[in-house]
């Protein structure tokens, strides 16, 4: 029999009677909860300013969530407000548009942490924010996760007249240099907050689990942080990670640097993406050019012109899991936009627009080249919940990896297991090498 048919036989057969590992009963196992469906906790929240050496002592704007005992929650526990938020909105307005949102978990203040459980940081994009990962924070708490965003200081709203303006004093040399730094200062102040008593985040951490999730430049983020030394960080996740090339010192692009740094990524990993061999509608991929300076990048809003001129530039999440030597896998979400499927950008503007306050963005609109956002949050959720399931220690979690549960359940996203790994140097890494090999496959023949 062919290797690949006896592959995906044994595949779906093991997801659908998945036995632990370690050995156990097979059969009559309690199930496994779908981590794309809130977990058993609620959500506290709580927000904070974190005091940036690095950055001349300006503040990183912080949103925590954390789980709560579910019985501890009543009519009248507060929601949450998120009052450090990144655009200029009354609390009030804000708390109301955090409800309104379709399918946003609610969150809570003034209530305890239900233990001590893993850490999570989150890194946005360029010029977004912390808080356009709401339900992506919420969600992850209720399944037993200390989850923390942060709001890289200038380049968002922070300190400017409107929505989405950056800062014309701060180069994006400055933006490139600092990033990683804020992820490893806002690891410090948290375990600061685990080991003092009577903080409200006191003992809530697990300190030998810690890990780090980036959108699009917080990808790159990410990246940086855990290869200049940050080893607390345990395990990554790339949501549509900007993670073809990166800065040198002198403010120049290589894509031979970051191939070096994601080369020296010795832990797990999980890639989530666009489909790279064929760049969606609305594709807002970040563009910088090799050997030019990093202050020529283009960063486009959302909702804006096809970037990738070629598929070439598309590639990053193929690279970075041919390079990684942990062998991470590969989830494409299939007709997904960069904005709209990794963050809550839609939710967001959707009830924005409601409200009058802008107009309605294209890519948040139903259409049959666009997956519906929502849909595109479930799958970004349930195996993001899963990866950090099974990283840590919880290995039941590992079924949702398997390719028949793809084959069965997942009409709408592709598993890719492993990249080809005879290539000479990364200019050999291009579309031919990766999209088009003869009967290319998700899975190892």
């Amino acid at each position: 029999m062919h290797s690949l048919t006896l592959f995906l036989i044994l595949s779906v057969f093991f997801f659908t009677f998945p036995t632990p590992l370690g050995g156990g009963k097979a059969f009559g196992a309690a199930p496994v909860p779908d981590p794309g469906e809130p977990g058993p906790y609620a959500a506290g929240s709580i927000s904070f300013g974190v005091p940036a050496p690095h950055r001349g002592g300006e503040l990183i704007r912080v949103i925590v969530w954390y789980p709560v005992d579910k019985n501890l929650i009543t009519s009248t526990t507060p929601r949450a407000i998120y009052p450090l938020n990144p655009i200029l909105l009354p609390p009030a307005l804000l708390a109301l548009i955090s409800t309104l949102w379709p399918g946003v978990d609610p969150a809570y203040r003034n209530v305890p942490p239900a233990g001590a459980f893993p850490l999570v940081v989150i890194s946005h994009g360029y010029s977004s924010a912390g808080w356009f990962h709401l339900n992506y924070g919420a969600r992850l708490a209720s399944h037993g996760f200390v989850v923390a965003t942060m709001t890289h200081p200038h380049e968002n709203q922070f300190g400017c007249p409107g929505p989405f303006c950056l800062d014309p004093q701060v180069s994006r040399q400055h933006v490139f240099e600092n990033r990683p730094k804020d992820i490893s200062r806002v690891i410090d102040e948290l375990l600061n907050r685990n080991n003092t008593s009577g903080d409200l985040l006191y003992n809530a951490i697990q300190i030998d689990k810690i890990y780090a999730v980036g959108h699009s430049l917080g990808g790159r983020t990410i990246v940086k942080a855990f290869s200049d030394g940050d080893t607390r960080i345990k395990g990554l996740i790339s949501l549509d990670g900007a993670i073809r090339i990166d800065m040198l010192p002198d403010g120049t692009m290589s894509e031979d640097l970051m191939a070096d740094q994601l080369a020296q990524v010795n832990i797990p990993v999980l890639l989530l993406s666009e489909e790279p061999c064929e760049p969606p509608l609305f594709n807002e991929l970040p563009k910088c050019h090799e050997g030019g300076s990093v202050e020529q990048c283009t960063f486009p809003s959302p909702g804006g012109p096809l970037v990738c001129n070629t598929v070439e530039e598309c590639l990053s999440p193929m690279r970075a899991q041919a390079l990684i030597p942990t062998n991470p896998d590969l989830i494409i979400i299939n007709r997904s936009d960069h904005g709209a499927a990794f963050s809550n950008s839609c939710e967001f503007f959707s009830v924005l627009a409601f409200l009058g306050v802008v107009i309605s963005r294209p890519e948040c609109a139903p259409s049959p080249e666009v997956i519906p956002f929502m849909d595109a949050h479930h799958l970004v959720n349930k195996y993001s919940v899963a990866f950090l399931k099974r990283l840590s220690g919880e290995w039941q979690y590992g079924k949702f990896f398997a390719p028949g549960n793809f084959l069965v359940n997942e009409p709408d996203a592709e598993l890719i297991k492993t990249q080809p790994g005879n290539f000479e140097s990364i200019e050999h890494m291009n579309a031919e090498f990766f999209c088009d090999q003869p009967g290319r496959q998700s899975f190892v023949d």
